[in-house]
């Protein structure tokens, strides 16, 4: 793609017209703009289509560039235009906004997910939030659930030692570990 640019520019605007951004691989198409010198000019494109039918999808694409070009406030509001809580999810990691991780998070938890892996990762946005008195709340559920559910221990023994609890997760692993884990931790 590199060695025709002009080519390449009428190829990449043929691809944006086409149904085939229902398809849209926004991380090869971003390493493209931005490997041109065209991030700027693809930003000021995608502003201009994201009102159309095909709106969400150009939102997404927007979101993409908007985190490249490091704007992170207008790439985390375009993911959720685009209705991508995942993207927004991740934007706002980046931007270290914990509080909204942990918003943005929860509306996740229902959705089938392992309670303890979900739980772990709640209690580590709490915990970078400052939201010290939820964590610690988090990090009990985290203990009592995984000792009902064998099947959630490895993932109780991970969320314990990522959030900094390092003696209860070597109590928890001492009690509930099996010879896997043993072998996984090494």
């Amino acid at each position: 793609l590199l060695e025709n640019p002009k080519q390449n520019e009428a190829l990449i605007k043929a691809f944006m017209r086409a149904d085939a951004l229902d398809d849209f691989d926004c991380d090869d198409y971003l390493a493209w703009t931005i490997l041109n010198g065209k991030l700027n000019d693809r930003i000021v494109e995608f502003e201009s289509r994201v009102d159309g039918a095909r709106g969400k999808k150009f939102q997404k694409a927007l979101a993409f560039l908007y985190r490249a070009d490091g704007r992170l406030a207008e790439a985390k509001k375009a993911a959720e235009e685009a209705g991508n809580s995942l993207l927004a999810l991740r934007v706002a990691m980046e931007a270290g906004d914990f509080a909204e991780c942990l918003r943005l998070y929860k509306t996740k938890v229902d959705s089938g997910e392992r309670k303890v892996e979900s739980l772990g990762w709640i209690a580590t946005f709490q915990r970078l939030a400052g939201n010290n008195k939820a964590f610690d709340q988090s990090i009990d559920k985290i203990i009592k659930l995984a000792e009902k559910d064998e099947d959630e221990s490895w993932f109780a023994f991970e969320a314990l030692l990522i959030n900094e609890q390092a003696e209860k997760a070597i109590d928890f692993y001492l009690k509930h570990g099996s010879g896997r884990d043993s072998y996984d931790l090494l």
